[in-house]
Order: C-alpha cells, then sequence, then structure tokens
C-alpha cells in the first residue's frame, strides 16, 4: 500500500493530496468528538439536582448533541470520498506499477536488508580505532543505498574489500548475474592471471556515482548514474566557477577524482529530507569547501559559526544559540532547504555538540527560543500550518514549525578522528552516528600526498596545506623573478649611462685636442 501510494503520487498527485486531507480530516474529527464527550462528562458531573432543571446543562448538551452529529455526517461524508479515491487508485496500471516495484523492492532489501544488514553488523564490529562502526535500524531502511550507507565510514582497504565482496554475493544471490557482467564498464577490460574478467572491487565500486546535478537546471533534477567522469568534471567546474565569481570568500578547489566523489555523496544526502552528513578527516582535506559547493550545486543556503574572541556559549548574549535560532528559523518559518555546517574546532563548550546532538534526534534545541519567539514563530507559520490543519494551538504551530525544520534543515558536522575526543562524542552523543549518514575523507589515492616516516609516525599533507605550499611557492618565485628583473634593470641602467659618460668623455677629449692646436698656432 505504501509503494502503491508512493506510485499514485507521482502520476495523480491531486488523489493523494485529496487522501491525506480526508486523514487529517477524520483524525481533526474524532479529536472534536473526544472533546464534546469530556465537556458532557463534565457538565453531568457538575451540575446538581435534576440536569433537566439546569438550563445551562440542558444548552450545553443541546450544542453537543448537534455539534455531534454534524461531524457523524462529515465523517460519512468523508468514509464516502475516501472509498472513491481508493477505488481510483487502485487501477490496473498504477497497481501494476506497484506491484512491479515491490518485486524489486524485495530483491533489494535482500541485498541490503536483513541478510547484508546481518552480515555487517556481524563483520564490522565498533574498536577503538573503528567507534563510528556502529549500525542500526535507520541503516537498515536505506535498503537503495547499501554502497553508501556501509562503505562510506569504512576507514581501511580490508574492511573495504569485504563490503565489496559482501555486495557482490548478494548480487548474484538476489539477482542471478554476475557483477563483472553488470558492472564491466567499471572494469575497463580488466582480467585476472587466468585470462577471465576481472572480479568488481572496492576500487571500482569507489567510480560509482550517482546525482541530478549533471544537468544544470532540470525540472524536475533526474537522479541517475554518472558514467562519464570527463563531463561529471566539466559540469562540476562550471559550478565552481559561479559560485566563485558571486562569492566574496571564492573556493580554491582542485577538482580530481577523489573530490568528484565526495561532492557525489553530499549532494545525495543534501537531496533527502532530513539528511544530515558526518564528515570525518583530519583537518583541511576539503570537507568544508566540498560541503559548501555541493550545497550550492542544490541550491542550498549554509549557516556557519563565526568564532571569535567574544564568541559565547552562555549567558543572556549567547551567540551560539543566536546562530542555532537564524538557521532553523529560515528553515522552519520560510520553509527553505539549507544547511547547518559545523566543525569540531568551532567547539568551545560540550554543550554546544549537546544541542547538535538534540537537532540531529528531535529536529530542535530543548529551550531554545522564549516564549514570545515561540509565539512569533506560531504566527509566522500559521497560514501553512492551517493548510494542514495543524494551528488549533501554539502547540501545534510549533510541531509544525519542528517539523519543517526537519524536512528542510542538513546538518553537516566536520569532525577530525585524531585524538580521543572523537571517541568520547561519539559516546556520550549517539545521534552523531544514529541520525547522520557517514562519509571518511580517507587518505588521497596513489597521487596523494600522505605518506609514512620514521618515528612510526603519519605526516598528512591535505588538500588545504598543498594548494597553501603551490601558493607560496608561486609567491616566491614571483618575488624572486621580480628581484631578478629590478637588478637586471639597474645593472642595464649603469652599463647605458657608463656608455653615455663614455662617450661624453671622448667628445670633451675631442673638443680639449681641437683647442690645443687653436692654442698652438
Amino acid at each position: 500500500d505504501q509503494l502503491l501510494g508512493m506510485t499514485v503520487a507521482k502520476e495523480r498527485p491531486d488523489l493523494e493530496e485529496d487522501k491525506a486531507r480526508l486523514i487529517v480530516q477524520g483524525a481533526e474529527n474524532a479529536r472534536r468528538l473526544k472533546e464534546i464527550e469530556d465537556q458532557i462528562l463534565r457538565v453531568l458531573s457538575s451540575s446538581e439536582g435534576n440536569i433537566l432543571d439546569d438550563g445551562e446543562a440542558v444548552d450545553v448538551l443541546q450544542a453537543s448533541k448537534k455539534l455531534s452529529d454534524d461531524i457523524a455526517v462529515k465523517q460519512k461524508d468523508a468514509e464516502r470520498t475516501e472509498a472513491a479515491i481508493d477505488r481510483a487508485r487502485t487501477v490496473r496500471v498504477y497497481t501494476g506499477l506497484s506491484l512491479g516495484y515491490s518485486a524489486v523492492v524485495l530483491r533489494v532489501s535482500g541485498l541490503g536488508g536483513l541478510g547484508g544488514y546481518s552480515s555487517v553488523i556481524a563483520e564490522l564490529l565498533p574498536t577503538p580505532a573503528k567507534t563510528h562502526y556502529l549500525f542500526n535500524l535507520r541503516d537498515l531502511s536505506k535498503v537503495f543505498q547499501v554502497l553508501r550507507v556501509f562503505h562510506d565510514r569504512l576507514i581501511d582497504d580490508a574492511d573495504r574489500t569485504w563490503i565489496a565482496s559482501l555486495i557482490s554475493s548478494k548480487i548474484e544471490l538476489h539477482f542471478q548475474c554476475k557483477p563483472s557482467k553488470v558492472l564491466e564498464r567499471l572494469l575497463l577490460g580488466q582480467e585476472d592471471e587466468s585470462g577471465a574478467p576481472a572480479k568488481v572491487g572496492a576500487a571500482e565500486l569507489r567510480t560509482l556515482m550517482w546525482g541530478d546535478f549533471m544537468v544544470p537546471g532540470a525540472e524536475p533534477p533526474r537522479y541517475d548514474e554518472i558514467t562519464d567522469a570527463a563531463l561529471m568534471t566539466q559540469v562540476v567546474s562550471n559550478y565552481l566557477s559561479e559560485y566563485n565569481s558571486a562569492s566574496k570568500k571564492p573556493l580554491n578547489l582542485v577538482l580530481f577524482q577523489f573530490a568528484l566523489e565526495h561532492i557525489a555523496r553530499l549532494a545525495r544526502v543534501m537531496r533527502q529530507p532530513g539528511g544530515h552528513a558526518l564528515l570525518v578527516g583530519v583537518g583541511g582535506s576539503g570537507r568544508q569547501s566540498l560541503t559548501q559547493l555541493a550545497a550550492f550545486i542544490q541550491d542550498l543556503t549554509v549557516f556557519s559559526v563565526e568564532i571569535s574572541s567574544t564568541y559565547t556559549v552562555s549567558g543572556l548574549n549567547n551567540n551560539w544559540h543566536d546562530d542555532l535560532k537564524k538557521a532553523l528559523r529560515y528553515a522552519g518559518e520560510k520553509r527553505k532547504p539549507s544547511v547547518f555546517l559545523f566543525s569540531d574546532s568551532q567547539i568551545l563548550q560540550e554543550s554546544m555538540v549537546e544541542d547538535i546532538n538534540n537537532l540531529l534526534n528531535t529536529g530542535e534545541v530543548p529551550n531554545l527560543f522564549d516564549v514570545g519567539e515561540a509565539l512569533a514563530i506560531g504566527e509566522a507559520v500559521r497560514s501553512k500550518a492551517k493548510a494542514v490543519r495543524m494551528d488549533s494551538s501554539r502547540a501545534d504551530l510549533f510541531a509544525y514549525f519542528v517539523q519543517e525544520v526537519r524536512r528542510n534543515l542538513h546538518v553537516v558536522l566536520c569532525f577530525s578522528p585524531v585524538g580521543d575526543a572523537f571517541r568520547e562524542r561519539l559516546r556520550k552523543f549517539p545521534s552523531l552516528v544514529t541520525c547522520t549518514t557517514i562519509d571518511w575523507f580517507t587518505v588521497w589515492p596513489d597521487d596523494a600526498l600522505r605518506y609514512r616516516k620514521q618515528h612510526r609516525r603519519f605526516f598528512y599533507v591535505t588538500p588545504t596545506s598543498y594548494l597553501q605550499l603551490l601558493e607560496g611557492y608561486s609567491g616566491l618565485l614571483l618575488r624572486k623573478r621580480q628581484e631578478v628583473a629590478a637588478a637586471r634593470r639597474r645593472y642595464q641602467t649603469g652599463l647605458h649611462k657608463l656608455a653615455a659618460t663614455e662617450a661624453s668623455v671622448i667628445t670633451h677629449q675631442t673638443a680639449e685636442a681641437d683647442k690645443v692646436k687653436v692654442v698652438v698656432q
């Protein structure tokens, strides 16, 4: 029935809207009937003597009966209308589509559902180095995102190879086909030692990308596989140029394959209602820059925190709460999709992480708005809330506001795995894992600049520091060229002056010689 509803909502949105409105109306009628019953009970319990002698009680009972009869009539009309809508929804073409879709879902559920989920939670266990290897029913529900939900949080090649093998085995089991045949375009003609087509592994699955941004301005955008890497680079480069031309803080990004993969992942999370992301990687690995670009691609407004020496997170002048209010009211009142970007380098007190944890879990921060602000929010959303019958009380209005925040606001967290703070925060604030899609910013590919040196220590050269190195080298080279050019100009000027002086001396010597001859004569 859910799949039938999805099909009809796509083909006949008017029917699905009418059905949803009737459901809301039915719930409202039931609530009003309950209020009538409570009112009658109060009248009967408070009345003394013969109730027929109590004029006020009789009036209340008569009004309640009339209202109850009206509601009963409306309820019967709604039931007849709903039956007619159900008959229109269950036409053969819609039922056939939903049944076919159900068959696909059942197979994909086997790929990423109980079978795959059980294997993942049994094999990929959390350890001190893999604290975020925690999976829950939210992950189980994302049956179409097996690679993204499970693979993208893995931190080493062994785990990625294992999940690739699991996916391949599930494809063979449930779809009765070879992954190397279905995904042969990813193998690029590779063969194993025996000359047979190579198997699809983690390296090949890494290049499997989907997105809805390949056709800028498409309405509605089409979520499809991205098979042309060169075209994707060109499209994203155009987005980057547009962003830099309109931004006061342009992004200096190198769009190689590694960056494009993360942009596609972030764009996918941002297109989902209530989608949140936890980006884990060392500082300067491009997490915030790629988030800003992905948000621009999806036409989202980015809110972030500007930490300064005067920034406060407590007291009457609470800058942190002001930033949260601004982001939440934009998403809830204006009902516009947006991104709240927050980094662990901006954490001044752990209470900030607690607020983020609450926001991820419930869509609100407790006691964030005072009474006056809550009333203002209620009035701002009243017209929209009225359309869905959620304007009967202040609590309903604020609930509608929270609903819109959860639908429109995307929280993107940028945390570093270095040190114990990351593990401690995941333990104290579980919503950081359970309510987000994790994207682990691994080491760069073979051409990346991470390398191991003596003392068994890792030295990280991140995209930011590498670009700063190039910028510093370019600046130094420019200064040295200017110094050499200035020295050359001084040398040439000196040579010109020496030549001019020599010519002047020769002229004076000739003139003196002529004068000597005149004197002698």
